[in-house]
């Protein structure tokens, strides 16, 4: 049985909305706090946000797990077992090839049968 503990989380401020157990990275265009933005089609998240959103810009911060087993949003049906990247929603997706390489962000506990799924990951 599949279960989320995280082992490491930490409180980001949020730039722009994001959604429970979404990718996030640092938002390149924040000035004095480095804030949160859901992340981008292959890019290496920061981690992955909790169950208490959607947490909205400006509001409270949200809590990000950045080691562990986690529960991620499916951007597509995958495999039990496999490596995740990001889609461009920061949702997870079976990992493809590309040049450069995307980053592995997690490895699947579980199987996705269509977009949307919760499933239960382990962080990369």
């Amino acid at each position: 049985m599949a279960f989320s503990r995280p082992v490491l989380a930490i409180s980001c401020p949020v730039d722009t909305t994001v959604q429970p157990f979404q990718f996030v990275v640092t938002d390149p265009a924040a000035t004095n706090v480095t804030g949160i933005i859901p992340a981008g089609a292959g890019a290496e998240a920061l981690g992955v946000t909790d169950d208490g959103g959607p947490y909205a810009a400006g509001g409270l911060a949200a809590p990000v797990a950045i080691a562990g087993a986690v529960q991620v949003v499916a951007g597509a049906a995958f495999s039990a077992g496999v490596a995740l990247m990001t889609d461009a929603n920061g949702n997870a997706i079976a990992w493809v090839t590309g040049t450069p390489a995307p980053p592995v962000v997690a490895y699947s506990q579980e199987a996705a049968t269509a977009a949307g799924n919760i499933v239960y990951a382990v962080l990369a």
